[in-house]
């Protein structure tokens, strides 16, 4: 989790990474034929948590249900990595809530 955590932050360091991970659409271009929009699946963006801008749902079979999200608050960024979590939104947001209560954002 720690990894993840650390390639999140270090990803988030980029506008051009930040921009599509905390986009609820986006279009997929191709050469041959039309565009494709796409949805993301991160719920946290989809169902507008405060501040939430990213970043990556994921599943396999090994793994399990997984997230990594994020979300920024008066200029504090908070990372949650979520591993083989059935709960992973609602453990989610109780972290990102327990992690901006104690730096005071809310």
């Amino acid at each position: 989790a720690r990894d993840l955590a650390m390639i999140a932050a270090y990803g988030m360091k980029y506008q051009m990474f930040r921009d599509k991970v905390a986009n609820d659409y986006y279009k997929v271009p191709y050469q041959n034929r039309a565009p494709e929009t796409i949805r993301t699946t991160n719920h946290f963006i989809r169902n507008k948590y405060p501040g939430a801008n990213g970043l990556k749902t994921g599943f396999t079979n090994a793994a399990g249900e997984c997230l990594i999200a994020s979300a920024t608050r008066k200029g504090h960024t908070m990372i949650v990595v979520m591993l083989n979590d059935d709960n992973r939104w609602e453990e989610a947001v109780q972290f990102l809530d327990y992690g901006f209560k104690l730096r005071g954002v809310i």
